[in-house]
């Protein structure tokens, strides 16, 4: 168990560290954004809409 909290620190002081100011509101868009994907993904379905990869990358730029 203490082996995963030593990673989990390490991933996170790594990452804090590379972005510096910009780590927290990318850990804010990340969750943002998949959940739209997963939205878009769930309307598509109830629409009755084909979902394909150009559409779902061209979403993604997008954004």
């Amino acid at each position: 168990m203490k082996n995963i909290e030593y990673i989990i620190s390490t991933v996170l002081g790594a990452f804090f560290s590379f972005f510096g100011i910009l780590a927290i509101p990318l850990l804010l868009l990340v969750p943002c954004n998949l959940i739209d994907y997963f939205t878009g993904l769930a309307a598509s379905k109830i629409q009755g809409t084909r979902i394909t990869s150009t559409k779902s990358f061209a979403g993604i730029v997008k954004k």
